[in-house]
């Protein structure tokens, strides 16, 4: 009868570890597609950019973030069609036709100059290169560009985003 106890006992742990297994290898899986999918989504921003086929307003509304306590849908808009328009004017690089533009996740990249961001968040960021030169920044969420403007601030140069979403408080 112990035999018996200390036998389903290993059956039912190695059930219980196998599980665990399971769950957590089809979550890294997931997090890799979700990786993955952010990238497909950055690269169409760039050609989206570059057809000059859609207005910078289509363009928004196909690639920005759009969640809950975002602002006046008009004013997320400019902001956003703004920064469309620094890329194109300023960004030249990342829009050329046949550019070496590379596109990798904030943890992965290994890119000299690499700024420091906050901790919070290192997993949504991904990092825009062209010929081994990082050119942008870019914060994701749930398949949708959360924001392309960040900056440094204090004494240790963390960088910090700021989403399209975000109401204004000073008007």
């Amino acid at each position: 009868m112990k035999i018996f106890s200390l036998l389903l006992l290993l059956i039912f742990k190695g059930l219980i570890f196998t599980f665990s297994v399971f769950v957590f290898s089809n979550a890294y899986a997931c997090k890799t597609n979700n990786d993955k999918e952010n990238i497909i989504i950055l690269r169409s921003f760039f050609d989206s950019i570059l057809s000059e086929n859609q207005s910078l307003e289509e363009v928004s509304e196909t690639h920005r973030y759009k969640g809950r306590g975002v602002k006046n849908k008009n004013e997320a808009n400019t902001l956003f069609t703004y920064h469309i328009d620094y890329i194109k004017s300023e960004k030249k690089q990342l829009i050329q036709n046949k550019v070496d533009l590379t596109i990798t996740k904030y943890k992965e990249c290994t890119l000299e100059n690499k700024w420091k961001f906050e901790k919070k968040d290192l997993d949504d960021i991904y990092v825009v290169s062209v010929n081994g030169m990082i050119e942008t920044y870019v914060l994701m969420k749930k398949d949708r560009i959360l924001s392309l403007v960040y900056f440094r601030k204090g004494s240790d140069n963390t960088a910090h985003f700021i989403p399209y979403y975000v109401k204004s408080t000073y008007q």
